[in-house]
């Protein structure tokens, strides 16, 4: 592979960590209070939801290894977009703590097969 077709490839690599990373993993601490003011709940009943999402993403990270060396990067990176785009969408819609919790526990296959595991496949080959 050419040199500069490589560096290509890291700065690609660059863009979508920064894009789903900030959204996967920064989001929700900025914007905690307004949603405990805006759905009335409490900083336990939130927090709660984010301890969801960190004990789904690593329960999900090793079987998003295993799809990435089955199906490809593209495939997995492709599939876990759209669910990190159609979680993202749903969180707006949210009306109930039991939903957030659904969402919470969901959200994270998509982020794990768009961040940090297939990044480090496409750039280690």
């Amino acid at each position: 592979m050419d040199s500069k077709k490589g560096w290509w490839v890291v700065f690609g690599s660059f863009c979508a960590l920064t894009i789903t990373s900030g959204v996967a993993f920064f989001s929700i601490p900025v914007l905690l209070e307004s949603i405990m003011d805006d759905k009335g709940w409490s900083l336990t009943e939130v927090s709660l939801g984010m301890a969801i999402w960190a004990g789904a993403a690593a329960l999900f990270s090793p079987f998003c290894g295993h799809a990435i060396d089955k199906f490809g990067v593209r495939r997995m990176m492709l599939l876990g977009t759209i669910l990190a785009v159609g979680t993202t969408f749903c969180l707006g819609r949210v009306t109930s703590l039991w939903q957030f919790y659904i969402i919470m526990g969901i959200a994270p296959i998509g982020m794990m097969s768009n961040t940090y595991i297939p990044v480090a496949t496409v750039i280690t080959h």
